[in-house]
């Protein structure tokens, strides 16, 4: 990073600070991966690379998310579902989908977490992601379990198995 940042070389520091964020987050330094993933974006914004400033955002989602600050996932996360939507980027949106529904689900916000949910599975089928939309009728079954819906969340489970095991995708099964 050191010396990229010496020769001036904006995206190739934004792509490390990714990682080596990504790698504070691992090691539970959240401080850490915030500053990283920041100084990313900001490079990202600045060289005008709408993709690195997504993946920027998804590693400070993610931190947020782990802190307990959901305000601030949200809010990362709908910077990375914008990107998605300006690029007509239906994976990249999928995934923005879900991680807004996980956020939701653990705030308690059963409908609101259901809604994204069935938005994400929607464009992961629209993408032949037949893994993704599996795993994400993974997420409607535990909104509709939590919300005491218990043939929904049965149905939701039984769908998840079949899609994923369909794929082979044994660990979603």
């Amino acid at each position: 990073l050191a010396i990229q940042e010496r020769l001036a070389d904006h995206a190739t520091a934004a792509t490390t600070l990714i990682s080596t964020g990504n790698i504070r987050y691992l090691q539970g330094d959240y401080a850490g991966a915030i500053r990283d993933h920041s100084n990313s974006r900001d490079l990202y914004l600045a060289i005008s690379d709408t993709d690195g400033h997504a993946r920027a955002l998804e590693g400070l989602a993610r931190t947020f998310s782990a802190q307990g600050d959901y305000g601030a996932a949200l809010s990362a996360l709908a910077g990375v579902l914008a990107e998605g939507l300006a690029r007509s980027d239906r994976s990249r949106q999928a995934t923005a989908l879900e991680n807004i529904g996980d956020v939701h689900l653990r705030l308690g916000n059963l409908d609101a977490a259901r809604s994204h949910y069935e938005q994400s599975r929607d464009h992961f089928l629209a993408v032949k992601s037949m893994s993704g939309a599996g795993r994400v009728w993974q997420g409607i079954g535990m909104a509709e379990l939590i919300a005491n819906r218990f043939a929904e969340a049965e149905h939701a489970y039984t769908t998840s198995g079949v899609i994923c095991g369909g794929v082979g995708d044994r660990e979603g099964a």
